[in-house]
């Protein structure tokens, strides 16, 4: 069988028709409705989902540049765009640069009017990022013929094919630089980061590790907060995911800090939740969720 890796658009993989806003759960799968229900995404408001959100911040002190996968957070509709402004507090000085953030993302269109009505704003009051761990392979020899591609052949026709793994330490240490400081942004925004990994990449890590999810962990304001989703056997796409296990896990630190050397795992500021905005308003709306 070949080797099947999450991807993330595996998850939240909706695709918005231009200039349209998209369908209330269009696309929404059932594995992915359960596992935003048991990782704690809010029932009953309408939710957006906004992909590849790349925030920057700089100043003289410091430099931040951080990529999420996907933020997922409330909607408004029919606010005007002096609300968003006042609701978080963005100066006159500022205004400009975050019209022309709406622009780029379709959410303001023609000629600005601060107290026009606008169809959909986001409500960033509780941000829910998710980073999907997204597995790199190890073991790809095309020469060998263990390559995806060359493996893909030989199982459709039948042969026996030997096909790459997964980059497991590669893939741990790429997430482990990222774990503690991703996290503590959401929590200081109000909200959580959530990491979605594969079962198997999962075991490793606490084969590895001292790690074990299957041991609470005391109550805690800073939490790693793990996904785990698996591939079920005999069926095909998406309806062979599944979800398996949702785990919160104090993360051990002080995501504010505590002059230690694990002080290094996080940013040095948290930037006001209007970089935030700024950055999710140039993202076009992929989908409205609602669980």
């Amino acid at each position: 069988m070949l080797c099947r890796y999450l991807c993330p658009r595996r998850l939240l993989g909706f695709f918005s028709k231009k200039n349209e806003a998209p369908n209330i759960n269009e696309s929404l799968h059932p594995h992915e409705r359960e596992a935003l229900i048991k990782a704690g995404v809010p029932k009953g408001v309408e939710l957006g989902v906004w992909p590849e959100v790349y925030l920057q911040y700089g100043d003289e002190d410091t430099s931040i540049n951080y990529h999420f996968d996907f933020v997922i957070a409330p909607i408004q509709r029919n606010k005007s765009f002096s609300w968003l402004l006042e609701s978080y507090n963005i100066g006159d000085d500022e205004v400009e640069d975050f019209k022309a953030a709406a622009k780029t993302g379709k959410y303001l269109e023609g000629r600005y009017y601060p107290d026009k009505e606008q169809a959909i704003l986001p409500d960033l009051i509780s941000p829910i990022v998710i980073e999907v761990m997204t597995a790199s392979t190890s073991g790809s020899d095309k020469e060998a013929g263990t390559d995806i591609a060359a493996s893909f052949t030989d199982a459709i026709k039948g042969r026996v094919h030997n096909c790459p793994g997964i980059n497991k330490r590669q893939v741990w240490g790429r997430m482990a630089t990222q774990l503690f400081a991703k996290s503590a942004l959401a929590e200081e925004w109000g909200g959580k980061t959530i990491w979605l990994v594969q079962d198997q990449l999962l075991k490793n890590i606490e084969l590895t590790t001292k790690l074990n999810l299957d041991i609470p962990s005391p109550d805690s304001s800073g939490t790693i907060n793990f996904l785990s989703m698996s591939y079920t056997d005999g069926q095909k796409g998406t309806e062979s995911l599944r979800f398996l296990k949702y785990s919160e896990k104090s993360a051990g630190l002080d995501f504010q800090g505590n002059q230690m050397a694990t002080d290094i795992l996080l940013p040095k500021v948290n930037p006001d939740k209007k970089v935030l905005l700024k950055a999710v308003l140039r993202r076009k709306l992929s989908a409205i969720i609602s669980l």
